[in-house]
């Protein structure tokens, strides 16, 4: 049987030969610190003596795939995002799979078109955060037989469609539940815009902790809100000036009462 010649080797038969996995191989090559130097030493050792080179477009063009996975969000800089973009890295890092980035700032036709590009020969699949197309839309990417995987959706998705969430109702739960266990009974909520899952599900969450602890929701502490910081603050500024207003009618009460029972001055 004929040898497969040096530069032909794959990154599998590297790990074969080295006797480590594929990611590791893949951790080597991309110069990463997680690796035992003895482990390092021998795929070095084994790409040296094999003349093994990462010839991608060559792999691409073979299998039918670019090695490449567009990632879309709709921003980079708040931390939410770029805690996912990270981690999707990492991941795909380890498979021997780079990342197309496309933010697409929230914009449903700049989404669109391209998710059009990346499935169209650009990249071999997507990871979509917050996308801005409706069910039916990403059901279309399905039925063309694009594989991604929607993150954190923003309204409900249909069943075939795979995606992966927060633990939002989950979450609010135990907050609220930590929050009650410190004695606290009126509890604000800030919440999402409505009708979003997230929103929807850090709500049910909070009105389930309520409700266990035997508390009815008072709609005036609930403000909605976007997620954006600034929006935040304004709803938390909302809920500071209702508090005030509370409290003065509260005090302005209990004064009426006490001047009531007492009788005016000079009686």
């Amino acid at each position: 049987m004929a040898q497969v010649a040096p530069h032909r080797l794959t990154i599998r038969q590297i790990a074969d030969l080295a006797g480590v996995s594929i990611a590791t191989v893949s951790r080597v090559l991309n110069g990463r610190d997680d690796v035992a130097d003895e482990t390092r030493d021998l795929v070095t050792r084994v790409i040296r003596e094999n003349g093994y080179t990462a010839n991608r477009s060559a792999r691409g063009l073979s299998a039918g795939r670019t090695g490449l996975v567009g990632v879309l969000v709709p921003l980079i800089y708040p931390a939410y995002f770029s805690s996912i973009l990270a981690g999707a890295v990492e991941a795909l890092s380890e498979q021997d799979l780079r990342v197309v980035l496309s933010p697409t700032e929230h914009q449903h036709d700049r989404e669109v078109s391209l998710l059009d590009r990346l499935m169209h020969g650009l990249t071999d699949g997507a990871l979509i955060v917050m996308p801005e197309e409706s069910s039916s839309e990403l059901e279309r990417l399905v039925d063309g037989g694009y594989r991604f995987v929607v993150v954190d959706p923003i309204m409900p998705l249909a069943e075939r469609i795979p995606s992966v969430s927060a633990a939002h109702a989950s979450g609010a739960h135990q907050a609220m539940r930590h929050l009650l266990e410190l004695g606290h009974h009126r509890i604000a909520a800030i919440t999402g815009p409505p009708g979003w899952v997230a929103t929807e599900d850090r709500r049910r969450g909070y009105h389930s902790a309520l409700a266990a602890a035997g508390i009815l929701p008072d709609p005036a502490v609930e403000v909605e809100a976007d997620f954006e910081i600034p929006g935040g603050r304004r709803a938390a500024q909302a809920l500071l000036e209702r508090q005030r207003f509370e409290t003065l009618r509260i005090e302005l009460g209990t004064r009426l009462v006490v001047r009531e029972s007492t009788g005016p001055p000079g009686r």
